[in-house]
């Protein structure tokens, strides 16, 4: 990301709000009375009560709250001063923040007048065998010493010693609390080694198996994990009981309406975006040259020019900006969310949503919230200075850890989609490409072209590099697989839900230091982003300079400290 780039991720950063000490107050009657004053206005209780009611709090005036208020009342007032409502971008983040209260309250009345037989409820409580009793849980504590796997056998040895005698000393009435403070290399040492009240079948196996033997008062084996020796002391077991239905019934009831709520939302959600009838521009997206005003999406709810979905997929971006190299099928996936909440917004209009006291204030909040960090973005921008090359030196050669390439993968893939039904013959059409394949009999590449249900089909299955991490997106059976291939390795199939995929290792790169170019632009984005922070706490600080509690509210009939 380069410094220009980061100036405008400055849209959306969220207002960093100033804690001053808690607060209480008895009830105040008289909703002109002011609770605070600041510069150039004041909060009012009937303003505070507006607030509350569009984030669903309740409570007597917190001073956080009217510090949080009194920011956004002055910013969203400076930005009004400077017209920022002409700006194109300001104009469509603020049209998008109302766009998406409309949608919430779309979503959240799909769940309204739901209602359950009891024979429906009972069914999906015994329906789930894990519903019908509470597993046996041991409270545990631990000592860690970390040694990886790769280690000499020397080095092995000496841990395993140390664990060891450190058992000993447990077994002889030693605190393990005390002991965990002092050797432990795991986090809960500041906890005296309090792992918490686990169940074990939520432990890696190998352990879960030591710990299903131990009874009160007993010690585990010291036991050797990827990471290092531990050693785990059960001073507590709740034991395994059944649960009942009538304990659980207004559990099962939540579930069933959130679970129904989410299906017919997910149902909504598709029919609006038939009704748009999209038509994208792929190409336009993807070239960093194109015009700001060309239209790049067209839907029955509206249209985004470059400029617009620009900003929504660099919002949607959790690292990086560069969406032009964003393949089609991610790009769709952003574009089409913003269309579901633009058709979403549009039918809570038709149906009256938006005239509903609730939601008029969440309304009039979001509106004004969203100027407030469009005004801040701006003031931190006519302040922030680019980093110095000194400084960006400095950042990458003290934290060679973080300016590192990973480990990547080149792959080339073929999946063959499906359902659960007709997963048994798309088995064996995998399996006949996979030996086709292999004897050398097929071509990977144009077998992908020709067979492959995925968008690289249209690249000859080639999938690119892909890190550990980002394999995730392929899913889970993948990424473990992926672990363990041989370069040219041919490996299928493998099954990912009701897909199969035929996978092809075709390079693979260790992982190494990033040279100075390379990390360049991510010292000065994180450099960037820093300051930016600093700047923000600075602007709040100068704007909370003048704000004070009104003297009435130090009386003992209504205090705010």
């Amino acid at each position: 990301m380069t410094f220009g780039t980061i100036v405008q991720c400055l849209l959306g950063l969220v207002l960093l709000l100033l804690a001053a000490g808690g607060c209480s107050t008895t009830h105040l009657p008289d909703s002109t009375l002011p609770l605070a004053i600041y510069p150039g206005g004041e909060i009012t209780l009937a303003e505070y009560r507006d607030w509350q009611l569009a984030k669903r709090k309740a409570g007597d005036p917190l001073r956080e709250d009217l510090e949080r208020l009194a920011v956004t009342n002055i910013l969203a007032s400076a930005a009004q001063e400077e017209n920022l409502l002409s700006d194109p971008v300001t104009n469509f983040m603020v049209r998008r923040a109302e766009e998406a209260v409309l949608a919430r309250a779309l979503q959240e009345i799909q769940g309204e007048s739901m209602s359950f037989t009891e024979d429906e409820l009972r069914a999906a409580f015994e329906g789930r065998p894990e519903n019908l009793f509470k597993p046996r849980k041991y409270r545990l504590h631990e000592i860690f010493l970390r040694s990886a796997l790769d280690v000499s056998p020397e080095t092995e040895a000496k841990y395993r010693r140390k664990a060891e005698a450190l058992r000993i000393q447990l077994e002889e009435g030693a605190d393990i609390a005390a002991m965990a403070r002092e050797f432990s290399d795991s986090q809960t040492r500041f906890r005296g080694g309090y792992v918490g009240v686990v169940d074990p079948a939520k432990l890696a196996p190998s352990i879960a198996e030591a710990v299903v033997k131990l009874e009160e008062g007993e010690l585990t084996p010291v036991l050797r994990t990827p990471d290092g020796f531990l050693i785990l002391f059960c001073d507590f077991i709740v034991p395994e009981r059944r649960n009942t239905f009538d304990e659980n019934r207004e559990k099962v009831r939540s579930i069933l309406v959130r679970r129904e709520t989410r299906r017919k939302w997910e149902r909504l959600q598709q029919k609006l975006l038939e009704e748009a009838g999209p038509h994208y521009a792929f190409r336009a997206l993807q070239d960093p040259e194109t015009p700001e005003e060309t239209i790049v999406l067209r839907h029955a709810g509206g249209e985004l020019t470059y400029r617009q979905a620009a900003t929504l997929l660099r919002s949607s971006a959790r690292s990086g900006t560069n969406f032009s190299q964003w393949p089609e099928s991610r790009l769709k996936a952003a574009l089409d969310a913003s269309i579901v909440q633009s058709m979403a917004a549009r039918r809570a209009r038709d149906l009256g949503l938006d005239q509903g006291p609730e939601i008029q204030a969440r309304l009039r909040w979001r509106r004004k919230e969203t100027l407030s960090m469009q005004e801040l973005a701006r003031m931190v921008s006519q302040r922030i200075t680019a980093p110095s090359p000194e400084e960006i030196r400095k950042e990458i050669e003290n934290n060679p850890l973080r300016y590192r390439l990973p480990a990547e993968s080149l792959l080339s893939g073929i999946r063959l989609d499906g359902t659960a039904e007709d997963l048994r013959s798309r088995y064996e059409e995998a399996t006949g490409l996979v030996e086709g394949i292999r004897a050398g009999e097929l071509d990977f590449a144009k077998a992908a072209g020709r067979r492959s249900d995925h968008p690289s089909a249209a690249k000859d299955g080639d999938l690119g590099r892909h890190t550990q991490a980002q394999l995730a997106s392929l899913g889970s059976s993948v990424a473990a697989n992926v672990q363990e291939m041989e370069l040219d390795e041919i490996r299928g199939p493998i099954q990912e839900k009701a897909a199969l995929w035929i996978l092809q290792l075709r390079d693979r790169s260790d992982p190494r230091p990033m040279d100075f170019a390379e990390a360049r632009p991510l010292a000065e984005e994180r450099l960037g982003n820093r300051h930016a922070r600093a700047l923000q706490l600075e602007i709040e600080a100068e704007i909370l300079e003048g704000f004070r509690l009104m003297e009435q509210q130090t009386r003992p009939e209504g205090r705010v400290n």
